[in-house]
């Protein structure tokens, strides 16, 4: 990874992270209803029979998906969500309950039963970000799970960010980096 961009990535992930921790509990929650009632209508995820989410950490002000979780259940959608693993990947596992999350050593919520899901039968990715932009460009948190993740599957990936989050400029970007199909905040859809 070049040096340059790298430090790019770090200094605006910290102003975004920033910003949007800046935000009430209150606030997270009716601009993350905003955004649910968007993701509901979109035709990808009105078709998608498995969905894959990201279990949302309230402690970092992200877009809730709680209620997606829950959302999918009520539509008989099959919810797949990651766990960390030592190796710095991410496992994929069908729940059937929020019930069956408990959060691991970062505050993320993980299934605590395994349940091994094939990535290849996934509809749709509900992905989380620090930033994004006008181009579909996501900045995540600089682990790269995502980004590996993303590269081995063929899916149509939604990002999920509040408008406090979109970056007016061009985000820097590296080759591994993996564009969304979709980015909703609480105002926009950029396609």
């Amino acid at each position: 990874m070049s040096g340059n961009v790298a430090d790019k990535k770090m200094l605006i992930r910290k102003k975004f992270l920033e910003v949007r921790n800046a935000l009430s509990s209150d606030q997270v929650e009716q601009k993350s209803r905003m955004i649910q009632e968007k993701l509901f209508q979109l035709p990808e995820f009105i078709d998608s029979k498995v969905v894959h989410t990201y279990v949302s950490m309230s402690s970092m002000n992200e877009v809730s998906t709680r209620e997606i979780i829950q959302y999918c259940f009520d539509q008989n959608k099959k919810v797949v969500v990651p766990k960390i693993e030592k190796q710095g990947v991410l496992s994929h596992h069908l729940i059937e309950s929020v019930e069956e999350l408990e959060k691991n050593s970062w505050g993320v919520g993980e299934p605590k039963t395994v349940n091994n899901f094939p990535v290849d039968e996934l509809s749709i990715v509900l992905v989380p970000m620090v930033s994004a932009d006008n181009l579909k460009n996501r900045l995540g948190y600089g682990m790269g799970f995502y980004d590996r993740f993303l590269s081995q599957i063929k899916t149509f990936n939604i990002g999920l960010a509040f408008d406090c989050q979109f970056s007016k400029n061009m985000l820097p970007v590296e080759p591994f980096d993996k564009k969304m199909d979709v980015i909703f905040t609480e105002s926009r859809k950029v396609t």
